[in-house]
């Protein structure tokens, strides 16, 4: 993963690797509406997980470039 440059880019390419890992391995999961359910609501929150860590970053300085 490149080095992200603003707090949108950092977000963006953590939920696609996110993304990436749980709707290629355990895309079986979609299949059973329980699971579902479950696996939206966790990367619901994950994601806004994402969002938060990108918003500290920010306010830390860490995406200042050179």
């Amino acid at each position: 993963m490149a080095k992200a440059q603003s707090k949108e880019e950092y977000a963006q390419q953590w939920k696609n690797e996110v993304s990436g890992i749980l709707y290629g391995p355990v895309g079986d999961a979609f299949q059973h509406p329980k699971l579902t359910k479950r696996m939206r609501e966790s990367i619901t929150k994950l994601c806004g997980e994402i969002d938060e860590v990108a918003e500290i970053l920010e306010k830390e300085g860490t995406f200042i470039c050179d």
